[in-house]
């Protein structure tokens, strides 16, 4: 609780519209789990996807909120290519 009342004190004469917070939240163009079901036994599992490019990328998306509730219209979004 420390540190919650030395930041309660630093802050409490700066405007809520100065006081942000941001956030980073993955997003992966296709769904899986990693798991398929076949027969007992099977050597080969065949698995489907809407696109083989949507299974390799993914992004992330990172926002930044005022205290006051303000969303930022600046947001960072930078893609990834897992096998790079």
């Amino acid at each position: 609780m420390v540190f919650v009342h030395a930041v309660a004190e630093l802050t409490r004469n700066v405007p809520s519209i100065q006081l942000v917070n941001t956030d980073q939240s993955g997003i992966e163009l296709e769904l899986h789990s990693g798991r398929t079901l076949d027969f007992k036994g099977v050597h080969k599992v065949q698995a489907v996807a809407q696109s083989v490019n949507a299974t390799t990328h993914s992004f992330t998306i990172q926002v930044i909120v005022s205290a006051d509730g303000d969303v930022s219209p600046k947001k960072l979004v930078s893609e990834r290519n897992k096998y790079e």
